[in-house]
């Protein structure tokens, strides 16, 4: 019975102590203005956030990140891994001080539908990972602040600045312009050079394997995709040079891809990116991409933009431009907001707190 009563003790005194700590984390400022405080658990959010992104960047991941360099895209220098994600977070802290100033200053408000949209994605992203940013001393609410709530304002800020009836409102006739000198209209259509053919193991899983095509084969590609991109480079319209492909390939499913967007910006890679950039406004060019068995023939055409310009009226597709035309402009402007406003850092809390925390 002693026993028993001893580890209940015990254990409760564990709790309490768990409970101060994670209480006194939360409880804790980190940088302050006259008007805003942000929590402790907000700096150790950026910390963290950075030092994930910091992992991307060393050259050697099998070593600990903290003990490499890495280039600060702003100075486009080498600097010490962990310098750079502390000054990372400390800037970020500033900034979001800047987004609460610039806001109030604006008269801006969130809506009810804003707030929950931004409280919705924290608790997704809570549900998968909250008892380990707990664990490190963030809390929901400093989650909640930095990763979503920040964004929302964030926007709000641009749209009052560049948006239609902005105090430096974009005029339709400027954004059509950036949309025609910036944007591209391209379509491309991927053949695989390989072929892939599934095998059933003794233990009945199934698995695939790639065969890299013959020369032979990959020469048949190619020279029929090219009397396509002649067709096209003789003047013909995509519309048609594409139906021609579907009918001689019996298919009424569209096998191409297409898009008109920011090219630099664009997720389709690097190597179509650049291919598709060097055409000129209604050329077509074959374009490999990899070797052996992932090897892909593209047959990529760059359209005319000019077409694509009614885009605009879309409002989302206007926001989007807008966001790539303004983008720079707008963390420059914040970044100059950040600087000027008068801010307290709790340096006993903050210097708690290192990088090396994260470490596995």
């Amino acid at each position: 019975m002693k026993l028993a009563k001893k580890l209940t003790a015990l254990l409760l005194a564990v709790i309490l102590v768990v409970s101060l700590a994670s209480c006194n984390s939360q409880a804790e400022w980190s940088y302050k203005t006259n008007d805003d405080t942000l929590s402790i658990g907000t700096y150790i959010f950026y910390l963290y956030s950075f030092y994930q992104q910091a992992s991307q960047k060393v050259s050697d991941s099998s070593k600990d990140v903290l003990s490499q360099t890495i280039t600060d895209d702003d100075t486009n220098k080498k600097v010490n891994a962990s310098d750079w994600i502390k000054k990372s977070a400390k800037q970020s802290c500033l900034n979001l001080l800047a987004t609460y100033y610039e806001f109030k200053k604006d008269n801006l408000k969130l809506t009810s539908t804003e707030t929950k949209a931004a409280l919705d994605n924290t608790s997704q992203a809570w549900s998968q990972e909250g008892s380990q940013f707990e664990g490190y001393g963030i809390s929901k609410d400093s989650y909640n602040a930095a990763a979503n709530i920040s964004v929302t304002m964030d926007k709000k800020i641009f749209k009052h600045m560049f948006d239609v009836g902005g105090t430096n409102a974009v005029s339709d006739a400027d954004l059509k312009a950036y949309f025609l000198k910036n944007y591209t209209d391209y379509d491309y259509l991927p053949i695989n050079l390989y072929s892939t053919s599934s095998s059933t193991s003794s233990t009945s899983s199934e698995s695939s394997q790639a065969v890299a095509f013959t020369d032979a084969q990959v020469k048949q590609v190619v020279s029929t995709l090219q009397k396509y991109v002649d067709k096209l480079n003789k003047g013909e319209t995509f519309a048609n040079v594409k139906k021609a492909y579907m009918t001689d390939l019996k298919t009424t499913s569209d096998p191409f891809k297409s898009g008109t967007e920011y090219l630099k910006n664009s997720q389709i890679g690097a190597d179509l990116i650049k291919g598709i950039g060097a055409l000129s406004v209604g050329k077509a060019s074959l374009l490999k991409v990899g070797t052996g068995n992932s090897a892909v023939e593209y047959l990529i055409y760059k359209g005319d933009i000019n077409a694509k310009v009614n885009m605009l009226s879309d409002s989302t597709t206007r926001y989007e431009a807008l966001v790539n035309d303004k983008s720079q402009d707008f963390t420059t402007y914040m970044k100059g907001v950040a600087k000027k406003i008068s801010c307290q850092s709790n340096d006993n809390a903050i210097t708690k707190y290192d990088p090396s925390m994260f470490k596995q």
